[in-house]
């Protein structure tokens, strides 16, 4: 059994050992590299020197060799400024003595939430006697983390944890996998030998995206329903067509009656709602949208929820016929410009018959202040619309008049006024 951390020796010796000697340990701790730490400490070592020697420890079996136990980042500056040898501290202990020392004098340091995993991992592996609550307390962690530590990394398999690690120090687009990203992709397991195999497999469309927690969480659904992982679609309209140009989702229960519809409706589901688009001329649009609001609201009042007072029903003969008028005016111009003949050229006159042209007459003019009987009668009515409603109401209402004229297509603009 091996010892606890409390009632092992230590026994220890400071000396000069040549870096030939040295060798990394595989099992360090620390699994990233950060090249820019690794130059500041370069330097500081170039300026100031060794000021906290390395821990090392024997090498099991293999005589005047020895093994890093705390230090690594130390060892590999000193190798890169060409030193010979390096100061540091020879510790007796075993291997299981020598993970705890190295996570702890890695305790200090800013650990990767997978690194400190693995550290709950290796010490409650090399001291099973050890509570959660012991092994907690000696990594400075709460119990629920320690817990699910070694709850998570039964997902996580060797292979899916050197492709978080490769994917971190990338020279491309480093990406370390986020701890919440990790948390959703745990509720793929299921409590079968496959769960690892799943969660790797998630692990690695999260990996090759670089897929926010969002974007993880939708991952998890779209795995949890059966479908294939690689197929995943990142946008939240998974599995739906992307084409612009289509007009309904083939996937939609309503596809078949969205199919009888004609081509210039489209049709995109939202949930339990849907968004219906027209692609029509002016004329048309405004009598299909009164058409449609006078359908909704006769639907509505069935049902207790309409306004009897809307007044879509109303204008809809008037907005029909001038929606006709519009439509037939727009295709009457083109063939009369096509018929038309062409004007005769002009030449331009001689100065001799310049001379004797006689000027046009001038434009007859009204006299001031005259008033023709039409525009009595409009201004007469106008006084009656304000004294009932208010100057300010009037305009408006004119305004909207106009903007309606123009929209079904007529031809003469009215004079503002609400008349």
């Amino acid at each position: 059994m091996p010892q606890t951390p409390d009632s092992a020796s230590q026994d220890f010796s400071i000396r000069l050992i040549p870096l030939s000697r040295i060798k990394q340990d595989p099992n360090n701790t620390r699994h990233l590299v950060d090249p820019k730490a690794d130059a500041a400490l370069e330097a500081s070592l170039a300026s100031e020197g060794l000021l906290t020697p390395v821990k090392v420890r024997p090498a099991p079996g293999l005589k005047d060799l020895y093994v890093i136990v705390g230090g690594h980042r130390r060892h590999r500056a000193a190798q890169k400024l060409g030193w010979t040898e390096i100061r540091a501290v020879v510790l007796s202990i075993d291997e299981n003595q020598a993970v705890l020392e190295g996570i702890l004098d890695n305790r200090g340091q800013e650990l990767t939430w997978l690194e400190i995993y693995e550290s709950v991992e290796r010490l409650s592996q090399a001291f099973p006697d050890l509570t959660q609550e012991e092994v907690a307390s000696k990594l400075m962690l709460t119990q629920p983390r320690v817990s699910h530590a070694l709850r998570c990394l039964k997902l996580l398999d060797k292979p899916s944890r050197n492709e978080i690690y490769t994917n971190s120090i990338s020279p491309e687009k480093p990406y370390f996998l986020p701890e919440s990203c990790m948390q959703r992709m745990e509720s793929l397991a299921r409590g079968e030998t496959t769960d690892a195999r799943r969660v790797g497999q998630a692990i690695r469309v999260v990996l090759k995206r670089r897929l926010t927690e969002a974007k993880v969480a939708r991952l998890v659904a779209w795995m949890k329903a059966g479908k294939d992982p690689e197929q995943f679609h990142e946008d939240a309209r998974a599995g739906r067509p992307r084409n612009p140009g289509q007009r309904f989702d083939p996937q939609d229960p309503k596809a078949s009656l969205w199919q009888a519809l004609p081509k210039s409706f489209k049709v995109r589901r939202k949930g339990r709602k849907c968004r219906v688009v027209l692609d029509l001329p002016e004329p048309k649009a405004v009598v299909a949208a009164y058409g449609a609001a006078a359908w909704l609201n006769e639907l509505e009042s069935r049902q207790g929820k309409g306004d009897p007072q809307a007044p879509y029903q109303k204008l809809l003969p008037s907005l029909f016929e001038k929606s006709l008028e519009a439509l037939r005016a727009s295709h009457e111009k083109p063939a009369a410009r096509a018929q038309a003949p062409a004007p005769p050229a002009e030449t331009p006159p001689d100065q001799d018959s310049a001379r004797t042209q006689s000027p046009a007459p001038p434009a007859l003019e009204e006299p001031a202040g005259s008033v023709s009987r039409v525009e009595q009668a409009r201004l007469k009515l106008r006084g009656r619309v304000e004294k009932v409603i208010g100057s300010s109401l009037a305009d408006r209402i004119g305004y909207a008049a106009d903007d309606l004229w123009k929209a079904v297509g007529g031809k003469k603009k009215p004079e503002h006024g609400g008349d």
